[in-house]
């Protein structure tokens, strides 16, 4: 279906008949396949060795998790990696720089020795490592929350790009303050910065690459969440006008009629503004703000659905109908809380008559 080359949308663009549409793929998906570009096999094949031969035999496992509690450790077990959940590769290696004195003593204790263990550069790349999957974790879970809209998704990418930039300057001097695990493991030592510079600039590069396909709607979307803010009209209405196919300088007006609307002005800050704007007045600026609200910046939902009916609609329960399943999937994914103190009072007066 969006296949850049072959795919139904890209068939589409290429016909000139065709009305003009925006895509985009989903960028939870986008961002993932930009944290695939680090390629540190040579420290997960050993974090996975190691942790798979620890709690992949129940013996060895109970042992290991009986040395953590007579040892007072931070942690009481180590965390599996499956590729399924790539991006949770922060906590996994965080936790295991963590314990790696426990891990080596347990080894030890089975006359096992991994020499990784005891080697600097490979501890610095496996902290290194750590650090910078956590920071794309903690920006996956942002992106993953439910009132996360378009707007909200492009400026968290915005905001991680501005920190990978900022990342690079400090260890281009050296300075470890954003990476705290790989501080620990350099200490007061000097260590070759020159690699990790080269793995950020890769990680930048992969996010420019992947995500320019929002350049086009971004300055569109930026009106609509601040329609006050200073803009280049003729810019910016020839921008919405190919959004909602209308003429170019109709949009024009309807935009130099709202930032100089007083009333409106005073209502800049409303959670629901464009609800406030007078639809026969500016119908096509009330248009496509509501065709930019409806845009999904991720297929996080859809997902969570399918997730919900799945688990709603089990092998055990054999004679549920399509109207309940919709009835459950309706109250699962819904954001709205009921009142069952009122709720009870009602049911309380009726039993009562």
């Amino acid at each position: 279906m969006v296949g850049s080359l072959d795919g139904f949308i890209a068939h589409c663009q290429k016909d000139e008949t065709f009305p003009k549409f925006i895509s985009y793929h989903c960028i939870i998906h986008q961002e993932a396949l930009c944290a695939k570009v680090l390629q540190f096999k040579h420290v997960m094949d050993v974090v996975t060795k190691i942790i798979n031969s620890i709690r992949g035999v129940s013996l060895q496992h109970r042992l290991f998790k009986a040395l953590l509690k007579d040892v007072d450790a931070e942690y009481g077990d180590l965390i599996l990696h499956t590729e399924v959940r790539w991006l949770s590769k922060g906590k996994i290696l965080a936790r295991f720089l963590t314990l790696r004195d426990e891990i080596k003593a347990f080894l030890k204790t089975k006359d096992q020795y991994m020499e990784q263990l005891d080697d600097r550069f490979w501890l610095v790349d496996l902290a290194f490592l750590a650090d910078l999957m956590q920071e794309l974790n903690s920006l996956n879970i942002e992106l993953h929350r439910n009132d996360k809209h378009l707007s909200g998704m492009i400026s968290s990418v915005h905001s991680f790009k501005g920190k990978l930039r900022l990342w690079k300057s400090h260890l281009q001097v050296k300075s470890l303050l954003p990476f705290p695990s790989m501080k620990q493991v350099v200490g007061d030592s000097d260590f070759n910065n020159a690699p990790f510079v080269g793995y950020l600039e890769t990680l930048e590069e992969q996010f420019h690459a992947r995500f320019q396909q929002f350049t086009s709607i971004e300055p569109v979307v930026s009106f609509f969440e601040n329609p006050f803010s200073p803009i280049d009209v003729a810019e910016t209405a020839v921008a919405i006008g190919e959004l909602c196919q209308a003429l170019v300088e109709e949009v024009e007006m309807e935009i130099v009629g709202l930032q100089n609307d007083i009333i409106l002005k005073s209502n800049a800050s409303h959670a629901n503004f464009w609800n406030l704007v007078d639809a026969q007045k500016f119908p096509l600026l009330r248009k496509t703000a509501a065709k930019i609200k409806s845009y999904f910046g991720s297929t996080y939902q859809c997902e969570s659905v399918f997730s919900t009916r799945r688990f709603i609609k089990s092998k055990n329960r054999t004679r549920m109908t399509d109207k309940h399943l919709d009835d459950c999937l309706r109250v699962a994914i819904s954001s709205y809380t009921p009142n069952y103190n009122r709720l009870a009072d009602g049911m309380q007066c009726q039993a009562s008559h």
